[in-house]
């Protein structure tokens, strides 16, 4: 074997290891991985260039082969499973609660509310706002427009 071949040999290998620990190890850095491409890249092109065009092809048609092969296998990786949700939330979100039924009720503010907090009617907790007024923890509030989960609270007067 000529030492053309194994340094194209190493570059590949050198390529595909960059490639799982972008992938396996320390996924979402960003920078092992692009690295890891531009190896197997100039693996490619140095057995072209000095192997001939049938080893740059098979180099070529081996890289992207194993790298559909890490790609499908990826998904079934531990670190995957530590990556993607495998338990969506379900139930009640903001986007489908309507708190109409709180308008005109009285309560507390839990937090200062400048102008966005949480207040508690009826022993309940909640993420409220003001119409832009700053009022402070503990006061007595009304709750005067509630849009799907935008509940709008005003100070209750004495």
């Amino acid at each position: 074997m000529s030492s053309d071949f194994i340094f194209s040999i190493a570059l590949f290998c050198l390529g595909f290891l960059l490639l799982a620990v972008e992938l396996f190890l320390i996924p979402g850095l960003g920078i092992v991985g692009p690295i890891g491409l531009v190896v197997l890249a100039g693996g490619v092109v140095y057995a072209w260039t000095t192997l001939g065009s049938v080893w740059g092809l098979a180099g070529l048609g081996l890289s992207l082969l194993i790298s559909v092969l890490g790609l499908w296998l990826f998904p079934k990786s531990k670190t995957a499973k530590r990556l993607i949700l495998d338990n969506p939330q379900k139930g009640n979100t903001a986007a489908n609660t309507d708190f109409g039924y709180l308008i005109g009720k009285q309560g507390r503010a839990l937090t200062p509310l400048h102008p966005s907090g949480s207040g508690e009617f009826d022993d309940e907790r909640f993420d409220i706002i003001t119409d832009g007024v700053y009022l402070e923890a503990g006061q007595e509030i009304r709750v005067i427009s509630a849009q799907g989960a935008r509940i709008v609270v005003e100070a209750v007067e004495d």
